[in-house]
C-alpha cells in the first residue's frame, strides 16, 4: 500500500516492483520515529502513575513487577500474535479474508476485555475509598 501510494511521488520508471522507494523509506523512518516518541512518553507516564498509586514502601516491588510484566509481554506478544495470524490466515479452517476478520475480532475483544476490566477495577477502588472515608468520619 505504501509503495503504491508513493509511486505517484517518485518518477523512477526503471525501479523494480519490490524495491522500496526513497519517499517510502523517509515516510516509514518518520513514522517509526513518531511511534518511538509516543512509546517513550507513554511508558514514562505509566511509571509515574504507578509510583503515585502505591505506598513508598512498595514502590520497588511494583516497579520490578511492572518491568517484568512489560518484558514478558514484549517477549510473548509477537510470538502469540504471529501464531494467531499465521493460523487464521493459512490453516484452511478460514479463508484468508475471514481469517483476517477473526484476527481483528480476537484482538479487538482482548482490548475491550482489558478496558472493561480496568474500568470496573477503578470503580471498585473508588467505591472502597468512598466507604472508608464515610466510615472513618466521626458522627
Amino acid at each position: 500500500f505504501i509503495n503504491n501510494a508513493s509511486s505517484a511521488a517518485d518518477s523512477d520508471s526503471d525501479s523494480h516492483s519490490g524495491d522500496m522507494k526513497p519517499s517510502t523509506l523517509i515516510f516509514l523512518a518518520t513514522l517509526m520515529g513518531v511511534i518511538r516518541i509516543f512509546i517513550s512518553v507513554f511508558f514514562s507516564a505509566i511509571s509515574i502513575a504507578i509510583n503515585r498509586t502505591v505506598p513508598a514502601t512498595h514502590r520497588g516491588t511494583m516497579n520490578g513487577l511492572s518491568v517484568v510484566g512489560g518484558s514478558v509481554s514484549k517477549a510473548l506478544g509477537p510470538s502469540v500474535a504471529g501464531f494467531l495470524v499465521a493460523f487464521c490466515l493459512s490453516s484452511g479452517i478460514f479463508s484468508p479474508q475471514s481469517g483476517s476478520f477473526v484476527v481483528f475480532c480476537i484482538f479487538g475483544s482482548m482490548g475491550l476485555a482489558v478496558a472493561t476490566a480496568t474500568i470496573f477495577r477503578l470503580k471498585e477502588e473508588d467505591e472502597d475509598k468512598d466507604t472508608t472515608k464515610t466510615s472513618s468520619c466521626p458522627e
